[in-house]
This record gives structure tokens, C-alpha cells and sequence, in this order.
């Protein structure tokens, strides 16, 4: 099979599973709070193996999508966005590129007209 210029490579199953469940979450689908299921439960349902579906948890942990709880009444459950981790996420980039804090008052000072604007009509 040759690759197309520019094609990406296929997804790996645990990053299938996390755009799948991401979609739900996103598109309202799914509720804030309601269980996805059990691991045994999600592995049969998009038949893999637990170690894929544990990362696919993971990688939406990390994006503060769902959370896992241990235990007895435990499972996988949804989280809705949090502006909290958005706004967290945000900070660590103008961190780490070294973005002073005058300049990101110079940006919001510019932006927030734009956006209040449409808001005031």
C-alpha cells in the first residue's frame, strides 16, 4: 500500500477509541457525570485489548474528559469541559514560549472589543 503525499498514517486503536468517545462528549451525547461503563464492559465494546483501551483513558484523563474511579462502584465517567483546564493549558504555553504577561494584555486589550461586540448586538 503506498501512502499518499501529505496523507496522515492511520490512527492507532486507543487514539479511535478517545476521538470516538471525545465526539460523544463534545456533541452533548454523553452527560456530565453518566457512566460509560466498566473496563471489562469497554474493552468488550470496542473489542480490545485492556492495555488500548487504559490509554485511550488516559489520553481523555489528561484532557479532563472523563474520570475512573476504583472500586466497587467504580467505572468510567464523563467529565464536560472545564474552561479551568482551557485557561491552565493556555498559561503553560505562554509559559513555556517565554510570552511576557504585558503581552498578553496588549492581545486581550485588542481582542476583547472584537469579541464584545457582536455580544452588545
Amino acid at each position: 500500500m503506498v501512502a499518499r503525499k501529505g496523507a496522515r498514517p492511520p490512527r492507532e486503536k486507543p487514539q479511535q477509541i478517545a476521538d470516538e468517545i471525545r465526539t460523544l462528549i463534545v456533541e452533548g451525547r454523553l452527560a456530565d457525570g453518566d457512566l460509560l461503563g466498566r473496563e471489562l464492559e469497554l474493552v468488550e465494546r470496542f473489542g480490545v485489548s485492556r492495555p488500548s483501551l487504559r490509554e485511550a483513558l488516559r489520553i481523555l484523563e489528561v484532557q479532563g474528559l472523563i474520570s475512573v474511579e476504583r472500586g466497587v462502584l467504580g467505572g468510567v465517567f464523563v467529565r464536560h469541559p472545564d474552561e479551568r483546564l482551557a485557561a491552565h493549558t493556555a498559561a503553560l504555553v505562554l509559559q513555556a514560549r517565554n510570552v511576557a504577561l504585558s503581552d498578553v494584555h496588549v492581545a486581550r486589550s485588542h481582542l476583547e472589543p472584537l469579541a464584545a461586540r457582536p455580544v452588545a448586538e
